[in-house]
C-alpha cells in the first residue's frame, strides 16, 4: 500500500516564515507529501504569498477561513479544518499519516518523514520524535524530547503529556477516524493555550503502549523568539485554559496541574523572580532538554538575523 504524509499548517500573519515552512515539507525525499495550509484571517499578505508561490503545485491545498473580531487566539479552528480536509480526500488504497506544523516551524531535514514512518510497526498509531527549539534573538538552541521512563499511556495521560513534544508527532489516519467517531471533534476550540496538550491526551487515551513509537530523531525546528501565544498569553487565560483541560481529562493529575499553574503565577510575579529562577519548569521533569549548536541549526534552517 502506498504511504502518504499529510501536513497541516495553520497560518495567521506569517508572511516572513510560511514559505520556508511549506518548502521544508515539499522537499521531503522518498515519500509522497501533501500540505494543507489553512489561513485564519491573515491581513499581512501571507495568503497572497502562498497562493502566488504554490498555486501550481498540486501537492499544496490552500484553505481560507474567516476570523471574527473578538475570536479567541487559537490554532484549534484552522487545525480542525485542515484535518477535516485530509479526511475528506483520502482513498482506501493509501496509508495516511498526519502531522501538524506551525507556520514558523520547519522539518529538520529532507528525510525526516520517510525515516520516521519506516520505523513504524504493523499496529503503530503514533510516531513521536524530538523538537529543536531555536531562539534567533538569544542565539541558543536546544533539543527537547520525552524521557523514555515516561513513555507509557498511563503516565502520559496522568501528567507526562505536559513534557511531550506535541508538534513532533505523526498520527495514523485510523486513529483520527476513531477520535472523530467518538468525539466528533479534534482540537478543542474553547482553549486558546494548550490545545495541543489537550489533543495529545485525546490521542493517548485511544492508544495502547505498543501502538506508540518513540524515537529521539529530530522532527522539526521551532523558532522561539518573537511574539507567540506562549509568551503573550495572560495568566488569567492560562489558568482558565488549564482548568478546561483538567475538567476534560479525568485521568490528569490535579496536583500536577495545580503545580503548573502555581509555577506560571510565580514566573510572572516580579517579586518572585529569585525564587522561580531556581525552580524547574514542570514540563522539564518529563523531558530531556539538551543544548544544541545554534550556528549549525541556523545554517540548516536558513533563518537570518533581523
Amino acid at each position: 500500500m502506498k504511504i502518504e504524509a499529510n501536513v497541516v499548517i495553520p497560518m495567521y500573519n506569517s508572511v516572513s516564515s510560511i514559505e520556508k515552512s511549506v518548502r521544508s515539507v515539499l522537499d521531503q525525499k522518498n515519500i509522497f507529501v501533501k500540505v494543507f495550509v489553512v489561513d485564519h484571517g491573515s491581513d499581512d499578505g501571507s495568503l497572497e504569498l502562498v497562493t502566488q508561490k504554490f498555486r501550481n503545485d498540486e501537492r499544496v491545498k490552500i484553505v481560507s477561513i474567516g476570523r471574527s473580531k473578538n475570536e479567541k487566539r487559537s490554532a484549534s479552528k484552522p487545525l480542525n479544518c485542515g484535518i477535516q480536509e485530509i479526511m475528506n480526500q483520502t482513498r482506501n488504497d493509501l496509508e495516511i499519516w498526519v502531522m501538524r506544523l506551525d507556520a514558523d516551524d520547519m522539518l529538520y531535514n529532507p528525510y525526516v518523514l520517510s525515516k520516521a514512518i519506516n520505523m513504524k510497526k504493523q499496529d503503530t498509531l503514533l510516531i513521536c520524535g524530538s523538537i529543536i527549539f531555536a531562539n534567533s534573538s538569544k542565539k541558543i538552541a536546544s533539543k527537547y524530547h520525552l524521557q523514555e521512563k515516561y513513555a507509557t499511556v498511563n503516565k502520559l495521560c496522568k501528567c507526562a503529556a505536559y513534557g511531550f513534544p506535541h508538534h513532533a508527532t505523526l498520527i495514523a489516519l485510523d486513529l483520527l477516524k476513531i477520535i472523530e467517531k467518538e468525539e466528533n471533534s479534534f482540537f478543542c476550540t474553547n482553549i486558546g493555550y494548550g490545545e495541543d496538550f489537550d489533543f495529545s491526551l485525546k490521542l493517548f487515551k485511544n492508544c495502547k503502549d505498543d501502538q506508540i513509537v518513540f524515537i529521539e530523531d529530530e522532527f522539526i525546528i521551532k523558532e522561539q523568539s518573537g511574539e507567540t501565544i506562549t509568551n503573550t498569553i495572560s495568566s488569567k487565560k492560562y489558568i482558565k485554559d488549564h482548568l478546561i483541560i483538567l475538567l476534560r481529562n479525568s485521568k490528569l493529575s490535579k496536583i500536577f496541574m495545580l503545580k503548573t499553574i502555581l509555577w506560571r503565577l510565580l514566573n510572572n510575579c516580579k517579586f518572585c523572580k529569585g525564587v522561580i529562577n531556581k525552580m524547574e519548569a514542570p514540563a522539564l521533569k518529563f523531558a530531556n532538554n539538551t543544548i544544541e549548536n545554534y550556528e549549525k541549526i541556523k545554517k540548516m534552517s536558513g533563518w537570518t538575523e533581523e
